[in-house]
């Protein structure tokens, strides 16, 4: 559902409004942020930046409803899980890689590329709870 929000947003961000409510200076502070915090080991703050970058795609299509939407669907608790389970500290350098392509992606406009970036950006709970090897 987050995903469809987000490339919905991101699609009204650049038909509808012609990019003027995307902050595109902020979300790649965002993402440049998140790179210095995963160098840093800071994975709490990483994922604030994190959390912002997605909060600002939304708000770029300047809509009530989809942002309430957006909001409605537990953002920060499962943002919450991710600094938990962030064991996985490889996983962190791809994800600034996967949100630095959405980022030139909604710099350019580029709404199909987006939305094949975003597709593949959540992650599957099963790296976080991997299934139990008997032996």
């Amino acid at each position: 559902m987050r995903t469809e929000i987000e490339a919905l947003a991101v699609r009204w961000s650049v038909i509808k409004h012609r990019s003027r409510y995307l902050d595109l200076d902020y979300l790649k502070s965002c993402v440049d942020n998140m790179a210095a915090c995963v160098d840093m080991n800071d994975t709490k703050n990483m994922r604030k930046n994190d959390m912002a970058f997605h909060l600002a795609i939304v708000q770029g299509a300047h809509s009530e409803s989809l942002a309430k939407a957006w909001h409605s669907l537990g953002n920060y608790y499962w943002t919450y899980i991710a600094v938990y389970y962030d064991h996985a500290a490889s996983l962190l350098n791809a994800q600034v890689d996967k949100h630095r392509m959405m980022y030139e992606a909604i710099a350019g406009a580029d709404i199909n590329a987006y939305a094949q970036c975003v597709r593949g950006h959540y992650f599957d709970a099963n790296t976080l709870f991997p299934e139990k090897v008997s032996v």
